[in-house]
Formats: structure tokens, C-alpha cells, sequence
């Protein structure tokens, strides 16, 4: 199984219109609705104003990033941050450190100043807490969380972002830093660091973003268009859509199409919906369809194995509502050959319900184990170390491999939109 993402969605259905079909018939006297699906697999386009809240980690532990003057893109962020914000729309500031607090501007743009960092207790959770998820949340942070509860943060994210298809996104900036940093490993030890000007020994820091997808994707092409110092900066997107051509995916003409026509009989009520007749029911329908997925951005990794399929069979009753049935056997009615092409092959007798309008739908669905993180999360990991000198690296975060494997682990534990949807609809009247 292969993980194919949104994009499929349109893929399969516009494959399907290729096919050579019949002549168009009288239209049913009502149209067919789509069958029950839990919301659009589309990518809205981007917000043209919203509103963006900046959270800002003021405890010590972040007091090192304003120290050194080489290299510190980090006391150039306040600037950076209320400017691009305040181009995307309205912008709030607040601090927090136990507790979340509002802050006026004036104050905000002193958090470039070591003086300001106090706060000696970390609650992400209580950001999260505090988020209104109808706005984008741009938390920076070192990703420290006091007593390591990021198991908690992680089902706070679920509950509150994850479960209602808003998105998560991490920028992972490496700047110069000299100061301590703390609660490392099991006896929760002090290290003072300092990565002088050397940039192969800069630490990270993190802008972690909480919103909807569009909201992050106008964030995200905002920040990357601006004149940004070099300093070394790594992205990544938890999001449902794992493609950028969602909608709007353009593919070549059905490969191997076998006992089937397209046909325009009935009236439908969605373009995702795709006729079609069979010749023989007692014969296999079979077609062919490749699939050239284009990347989303700074998206986790997909590969092209255990995949989830999901194959659904519904009949259309005389009020008009699709009654699942039930599929005794789906065999290898959907697979993958090893140049990602996605092949369907099915008998109608059998498979569809006899005298009646019946749909066939195919959900391909991602796993835990088809989504792996991109390379630099491992590399910038420090893991969950004993604290012993010798295993301490200030260049590298603490437990980063575990909370981001979290986050996608929590993204996929929701309920997920498939990457690849296909609805055939055959009239068997």
C-alpha cells in the first residue's frame, strides 16, 4: 500500500471521465447526493486577512538566544514577527512562562533583551489552553516543557486542533546562544552552553504554528519570501493533506480499461461522483490509474507501503439516501503496481447491489507506520539523555524525535481525510 495523499481525490475521478463512454441519457427526476463522508478533502485557498496571536516562551531557559551578538537572528524576531503579522492581519501579543499574560507592543519588542526572561516554569500546555483556534498561534519556544509532560501537550494538540482538521506546523531556526539550559535527562542536570560565533554549534530554537492549514500555508509563504538572515532554518507541517495538487490533479488517460463506458444518465449532485456502465456484470471491471503526486512542502515524508484501504459499498433507496451494504469479499479489489499506478478491479455481480443504483467507494488511507518525519528532526534530536557531559550537545533539542513522532502520531489518531477518494457510481436499475 502507498501513501498518495488529497491529491488522489481528484486524480482518480477526472482518470475515470477519459474513458470512453456512451451517448448521454435522460437525467434521473432527482439528483444523487454524495454518500456520507465527514468533510471536503480540499485545500481552501489561502486567508486574505485573519487574525495572528504570538506566544512568547519569557523563561530562562530562552535567555541564552539574546546573549551573543554573531549570529542572532533571535532578538531580530520580535521586529520581524509583529511586521509580518501585522501584514496578515490583526496581531495580539502575549508572554507566558507558568501563565499565559497579554502584553502591550512597547513590551513585546523587549523580549529581544535578556533582562526580560523571568519565568522559570514552562506551560506549553497552558498556551495551548489558552489558543483560539480560530486564530493562527505562532508560539517561539526551545521546546522545553516542565516535567517533560509533552504527552500532554500532544493530546491537548489532538483535542483541540487534530480532531477538528486545523493543522500544526514547526520552524526550527539555529541561532547563536550562551546560557544554561536545563532539566536534562532523567536527573533533570544544568548545562551552561555557549556556542560563541561558530555556527556548526548554534542552537535551535522553534516558531510553532497552530491554525488551519490555510492560515499556516499564507504564514509559512509570507515568512519565506522575506530578506531572512542565513541562519540554518528547517520546516514541518502536520497537516491532513499530504499534496499540493488536490483539486486541481491532472493525470493521463485510464490505462487497461475493461468492461466499462462512461455514461451521464443520472443527475448528480457533485463532480466526484463518476458513472459508469458495465457490459457484462458477471465479468471483471478493471482500469488502470497513474499516479504523479506533487509534495506538499515541508509535509512528512509519505512512502509507499502500508497504506489503509477503505472499500465501501452503499445502494441508493427510494428516498434517496445511501444505505451502506455489505461487502463480503473485497478481495484485491484495490492495489498498487511499482510504478504507482492504483488498479481497481471488481465484478459487479456480486460487488454491487442488484437492481439499483449502487456506489463503489475507495478511500486510501495513511498510517503511522506509511509517515515518517523528515531527516532533520533525527539530526537536530538529542534524545532523552542521563545528562553525562559527555552525551550533552547544546546544538541539539531534547526529546525533539519523540514530541514531533508525537504530533504525527496524534495527526494520524484523528479521524483523517484520505489521500486518495474515489466515488464510482453504476446504475443497475
Amino acid at each position: 500500500m502507498r501513501i498518495l495523499r488529497a491529491t488522489t481525490v481528484a486524480a482518480m475521478l477526472f482518470m475515470l471521465t477519459a474513458l470512453s463512454g456512451c451517448g448521454l441519457l435522460e437525467p434521473a427526476t432527482e439528483p444523487i447526493p454524495m454518500p456520507p463522508a465527514p468533510y471536503s478533502t480540499s485545500l481552501e485557498p489561502l486567508p486574505i486577512d485573519m487574525t495572528v496571536d504570538v506566544y512568547w516562551d519569557a523563561t530562562i531557559s530562552m535567555q541564552g538566544f539574546t546573549t551573543l551578538a554573531a549570529g542572532n537572528f533571535y532578538r531580530m524576531l520580535p521586529d520581524i514577527l509583529s511586521d509580518m503579522s501585522s501584514f496578515l492581519g490583526e496581531v495580539r501579543f502575549f508572554r507566558f512562562g507558568a501563565q499565559v499574560v497579554p502584553i502591550e507592543r512597547k513590551d513585546y519588542r523587549r523580549l529581544s533583551m535578556p533582562e526580560d526572561y523571568t519565568e522559570t516554569v514552562t506551560s506549553f500546555g497552558n498556551v495551548v489552553d489558552a489558543a483560539d483556534p480560530e486564530h493562527l498561534s505562532v508560539v517561539v519556544t526551545d521546546l522545553f516543557e516542565s516535567d517533560a509532560d509533552w504527552s500532554n501537550v500532544t493530546q491537548k494538540l489532538r483535542e483541540k486542533y487534530f480532531s477538528r482538521h486545523l493543522s500544526v506546523a514547526i520552524i526550527g531556526v539555529k541561532n547563536s546562544f550562551n546560557g544554561e539550559i536545563f532539566d536534562v535527562g532523567l536527573n533533570a542536570s544544568a548545562f551552561q552552553y555557549d556556542s560563541g560565533a561558530d555556527s556548526s554549534k548554534f542552537r535551535p530554537f522553534y516558531m510553532f504554528l497552530m491554525g488551519s492549514e490555510p492560515q499556516i500555508r499564507a504564514f509559512l509563504e509570507r515568512w519565506k519570501e522575506q530578506q531572512l538572515p542565513s541562519n540554518e532554518m528547517r520546516y514541518v507541517v502536520f497537516s491532513e493533506h499530504f499534496t499540493t495538487n488536490a483539486g486541481t490533479f491532472r493525470v493521463a488517460d485510464a490505462k487497461e480499461p475493461k468492461n466499462l463506458f462512461i455514461v451521464r444518465k443520472l443527475s448528480k449532485t457533485d463532480e466526484r461522483l463518476q458513472e459508469i456502465g458495465i457490459s457484462d456484470p458477471n465479468e471483471e471491471v478493471q482500469f488502470v490509474l497513474p499516479f504523479k503526486p506533487q509534495p506538499y512542502p515541508d509535509a512528512c515524508i509519505f512512502k509507499t507501503d502500508e497504506l489503509e484501504r477503505q472499500i465501501k459499498v452503499f445502494a441508493l433507496t427510494e428516498e434517496n439516501i445511501w444505505q451502506e451494504q455489505t461487502l463480503n469479499d473485497a478481495g484485491d479489489l484495490v492495489s498498487f503496481d511499482d510504478n504507482l499506478n492504483l488498479k481497481l478491479t471488481f465484478k459487479a455481480a456480486g460487488t454491487l447491489p442488484p437492481g439499483r443504483i449502487g456506489l463503489l467507494q475507495v478511500r486510501i488511507i495513511p498510517t503511522r507506520r506509511s509517515v515518517e518525519l523528515p531527516q532533520w528532526i533525527s539530526d537536530w534530536d538529542m534524545g532523552y539523555i542521563d545528562a553525562a557531559p559527555e552525551q550533552f550537545d547544546g546544538g541539539k533539542t531534547v526529546n525533539l524525535q519523540r514530541i514531533a513522532a508525537s504530533l504525527r502520531d496524534s495527526l494520524l489518531s484523528a479521524e483523517q481525510a484520505p489521500i486518495a477518494d474515489l466515488y464510482i457510481v453504476v446504475d443497475g436499475r
